[in-house]
């Protein structure tokens, strides 16, 4: 008789078992070398992650003028993008990075002749010292005096420090620059080549992901139009109060003022608010009072009238949520934390918005088409 192995249900039931365990442990295995060399491609490619962001920014600002470009030039996706590129190069980035540098090269030279001024005998910290020692009585004065110069010293040593390595940090400027260059061509020439790459490989369903997609490009051009232009306006009307007053440093004070201006709630009055109280140290009371009347009624206002004719409910954010974001990205990844901080703000609530969709079918979430940017929430009707 031959022999012959017959397969029972138990030993198909446990073949069945380990052939699950294995394509299991297969799965998590892969998971975890996804997660490693994910983490690995995260620290390799961690140097040039603010400037491919900043290259996605300005893909998404000028990828109307690429897709006009491609017409015109009868479908060459590639030469359009190049155009586009050195247009956005010489005419935005070059101008205000020579901006920035001719600012910071102004606040260097500012900052070294303040490190050299004696502030004990200076006249503004005098009066400061007197008024103080009139109404308010200090036992020890000399202690007092003391701690106010070596406070004023540290903050003018530290401008000096950070604007001479602003000026040092040439290579790592260029290199930046580069990829941002090569960031914004790819992304402006390949952009939806490299979205349908990315479609195919993520595990989130396809129209989520449109959703996703379309959220951030409202939220991202809604953000930096509406930002850019409320900081340029704001920069231009305060260089003519500072020049119009006769106020040394119009050009400096002008840049500052684009730069903070930036932020919710405070922007421009950082700056002419400073001016102001520097004026009145020295004596200048109708300067100071002239230029805060112009900074309030001019300055701070046009920032609101702009913004909200910009956005018009584009980003329906409160101001209080769009400080924190601002302060806190800037602590993270420093000066360009000004546009990160929103933008990521504004793309966390679009989530939360889809997330919303997905467990509440029977409800829909809509904008108002207005300034006030207010959203509402209604079931949706049969």
């Amino acid at each position: 008789m031959e022999n012959s192995t017959i397969a029972t249900p138990q030993s198909a039931e446990t073949s069945a078992t380990a052939f699950g365990g294995r394509r299991k442990f297969s799965f998590y295995a892969l998971v975890a070398t996804v997660i490693a060399v994910g983490l690995l491609f995260y620290r390799v490619a961690q140097p040039f992650l603010l400037p491919i962001f900043i290259a996605g920014m300005l893909a998404v600002i000028f990828r109307p003028v690429h897709l006009r470009c491609t017409k015109w030039f009868g479908q060459r996706r590639h030469l359009s993008a190049g155009i586009v590129t050195a247009t956005v190069l010489l005419l935005v980035l070059l101008p205000v990075v020579f901006g920035v540098a001719h600012a910071a090269e102004e606040l260097f030279v500012a900052a070294r002749t303040l490190l050299e001024t004696d502030w004990r005998s200076h006249v503004g910290v005098e009066r400061i010292l007197t008024w103080v020692d009139d109404y308010v009585p200090i036992p020890d004065r000399q202690q007092w005096e003391s701690s106010i110069v070596d406070g004023l010293r540290i903050l003018v040593t530290e401008t000096y420090d950070r604007s001479r390595a602003l000026l040092a940090n040439v290579i790592e400027f260029l290199i930046g620059l580069v990829i941002v260059a090569l960031g914004l061509f790819y992304f402006l020439a390949e952009g939806p080549a490299l979205l349908k790459a990315l479609q195919r490989v993520s595990p989130l369903d396809d129209r989520d992901e449109l959703i996703m997609f379309e959220e951030f490009d409202r939220v991202c051009r809604g953000v930096i139009v509406a930002s850019g232009a409320c900081a340029v306006a704001q920069g231009f009307l305060a260089f003519i109060g500072f020049a119009v007053l006769r106020i040394d440093g119009a050009l400096l004070l002008a840049g500052l003022t684009i730069c903070v201006s930036f932020v919710p709630l405070l922007g421009a009055a950082l700056v002419w608010a400073g001016v102001c109280i520097s004026l009145l140290i020295n004596g200048d009371f109708g300067t100071a009072i002239a230029l805060a009347t112009y900074g309030a009624l001019v300055v701070s206002t046009s920032d609101n009238l702009i913004r909200a004719y910009l956005i018009r409910g584009t980003v329906g954010m409160h101001p209080f949520v769009a400080f924190v974001s601002v302060v806190g990205a800037i602590r993270v990844v420093g000066i360009w934390g000004i546009f990160l901080g929103p933008i990521v703000a504004a793309f966390f609530y679009a989530l939360l918005k889809i997330l919303h969709q997905q467990t509440h079918p029977d409800m829909v979430i809509e904008t108002a088409a207005n300034s006030d940017g207010v959203e509402t929430v209604r079931p949706l009707r049969p």
